[in-house]
């Protein structure tokens, strides 16, 4: 069943752990606000989920009983890369980090009875290990409640029986950003605590790279640039003069 309006889409439960992209090379640096001096880009600490389950061997995410449904569903076909390798996480980091995404909250899935060095060495997991190989990177071990978006829910590319929703138009993404920023701005108690005390905003987005299950923010054949170039849009700022 196909809802008609992606902003009635319920939240999605995930387990994650959160790698900032705060350190990242000044080739392709996010700029964390309050850190560079001359003004702020951003107020708000933005962060996407991330998912490492794109790899080459069958069977793979991009097959559902021996078929490619890439072929049913191209738009949904990623602009930077189609499976989690080095190469594609590179320009995945700096296409996020020049469009106001501050870091990815890599998803992680421990799989009972196994030991964590078992979990490191699973496929899905590969997107941590690629994350961390970055030229530098700076970890955050805490845990805070965040406000949440989703970027969209629709998986039936994967035969998922599960209620659908229609993909989110440009408008309908831009009216659902500015909304939740509106509501940072309006309630002290969203974000996390500073270490001077004061709060500093922040949000999460459901999900960079959910091709089959509908989450997409990373650019793809069908919407190019157009979640990133949004977010840019409502999220940053104009640059101080220094």
């Amino acid at each position: 069943m196909i809802k008609s309006h992606f902003l009635i889409l319920a939240q999605a439960t995930l387990l994650s752990a959160a790698i900032s992209v705060a350190g990242m090379s000044r080739t392709a640096r996010a700029e964390v606000p309050g850190q560079d001096g001359k003004g702020d880009r951003s107020d708000c600490l933005v962060g996407v989920y991330y998912f490492s389950g794109w790899w080459h061997p069958q069977p793979n995410k991009w097959t559902v009983g021996g078929q490619d449904w890439r072929k049913e569903w191209p738009a949904r076909i990623p602009l930077l890369g189609e499976y989690n390798e080095q190469e594609t996480m590179d320009r995945e980091i700096a296409a996020a980090a020049e469009h106001g995404v501050h870091f990815f909250q890599i998803l992680w899935y421990p799989a009972g009875g196994q030991t964590p060095q078992d979990w490191a060495a699973d496929p899905l997991n590969a997107g941590l290990r690629q994350f961390l190989a970055w030229a530098s990177y700076a970890k955050e071990s805490p845990k805070p409640y965040v406000p949440y978006l989703p970027a969209g829910w629709d998986p039936r590319p994967w035969k998922d029986p599960r209620p659908s929703f229609t993909m989110p138009t440009r408008n309908e993404w831009r009216v659902a950003l500015r909304k939740l920023k509106d509501a940072l701005d309006a309630h002290q108690n969203l974000g996390v605590p500073r270490a001077d005390g004061r709060r500093q905003k922040m949000l999460l987005i459901y999900a960079w790279n959910e091709f089959g299950e509908g989450g997409i923010v990373a650019p793809t054949q069908g919407d190019g640039y157009m979640k990133l170039e949004v977010i840019q849009e409502i999220l940053e700022s104009k640059r101080a003069k220094p």
